[in-house]
């Protein structure tokens, strides 16, 4: 596992160095609404994080990747979509993830606040936030300059999740940025300590929401499928990052999934079950608003957005 932290540490120091190289102006994203069944879903755009596809996905042979960006007439580094997602079910106001926040220090992202604002809300207004995962552009939104950003939101999040990055032993063998980052990371959790509800495995969070474990991706990773009527969306996290890559060649290796076998088997498990069952998702790294189907045609799968 140390060895897939430090391949994903150079991945986010190689985006940060595009950054720096590159003035990269982030368009304004009005927030988009929809209903599923009775409940209203609204999709926040936290911004962009550029990366090369090229370090972030492992080719099974020379050419997979240039093809598909030319194809799809996609420069690289690939603009990675962050999104996150406001629910609004009965009184409660519940976050899908966070955003970045100032985590990545970059200004192409950590715009969720804003997003919210367009809305008519306030981070005070925010009672609970489900965390896919503790990765820095779904959980570093949780504070800003050190501080508390949600301090009435109750913070939910795979046990397996909150142990690793809580765990001491994580930092064994971990140097320079590697260390700064779980270190990081465990300064916004312990911010939170007093507001962290851990669940295990499958668990109703609330009754039109209930958890759906997807490890691989990190050691707690998780899915939310809300159900009202007889509608049903899945907050799937990190199930994919370039759609246009990953639903041609679901295979390739992704370097952010800290297991990388487990990672790609959840990732052909849930894309045959969401085709199979047409199960709307709702994905963090899929463009604005993130809301779609998965189709399957041939060998491969297609992305088909909400209208």
């Amino acid at each position: 596992m140390t060895a897939v932290l430090n391949r994903t540490l150079l991945l986010i120091l190689s985006i940060v160095q595009l950054i720096t190289v590159q003035s990269l102006a982030q368009e304004k994203q009005n927030p988009f609404v929809t209903k599923i069944g009775e409940v209203e879903v609204i999709s926040l755009s936290d911004g962009v994080v550029p990366t090369d596809a090229f370090r972030l996905l492992k080719e099974e042979h020379s050419g997979q990747i240039d093809s598909i960006l030319n194809k799809s007439k996609i420069e690289n580094p690939v603009n990675i979509q962050v999104n996150a997602f406001l629910v609004l079910l009965d009184n409660k106001k519940i976050l899908i993830d966070a955003g970045a926040g100032d985590f990545l220090n970059i200004d192409t992202a950590g715009k969720l606040i804003e997003s919210l604002k367009m809305v008519g809300y306030k981070p005070n207004d925010i009672t609970d936030i489900l965390l896919t995962h503790v990765h820095a552009d779904h959980s570093g939104g949780l504070s800003i300059d050190n501080k508390i950003v949600f301090p009435n939101a109750i913070i939910h999040l795979n046990e397996l999740e909150y142990n690793y990055y809580t765990d001491n032993k994580g930092l064994d063998g971990m140097k320079g940025m590697e260390r700064a980052f779980f270190l990081k990371e465990q300064v916004i959790l312990d911010l939170y300590k007093d507001r962290i509800k851990t669940f295990k495995g499958s668990k109703s969070i609330f009754p039109e929401i209930k958890t759906v474990p997807l490890v691989g991706h990190t050691p707690g990773h998780t899915a939310y499928l809300l159900k009202s009527r007889d509608n049903k969306i899945l907050f799937w996290g990190d199930m994919v990052h370039i759609k246009e890559i990953q639903f041609v060649f679901p295979n390739l290796d992704d370097i952010y999934d800290m297991d990388i076998e487990k990672g790609r088997r959840q990732r052909l498990k849930v894309y045959r079950t969401l085709t199979h069952k047409k199960i709307t998702v709702a994905g963090a790294h899929i463009k604005f608003p993130g809301i779609g189907k998965l189709n399957k045609s041939e060998n491969k799968y297609v992305w088909i957005p909400i209208q």
